[in-house]
């Protein structure tokens, strides 16, 4: 995959999407749970 994205070593790849995985669990995943939260507790 590092190659096709044109990174020199796997390293840089792994580096890059990690840091996006990161990101989207703090600002999209958190956000979503806490959100549904009250929903879940109804359900349960």
């Amino acid at each position: 995959m590092s190659r096709r994205l044109g990174h020199a070593r796997p390293s840089i790849t792994l580096d890059i999407y990690r840091h996006v995985a990161e990101w989207e669990i703090r600002e999209v995943a958190l956000p979503l749970t806490e959100l549904l939260s009250p929903t879940l507790r109804t359900l349960n």
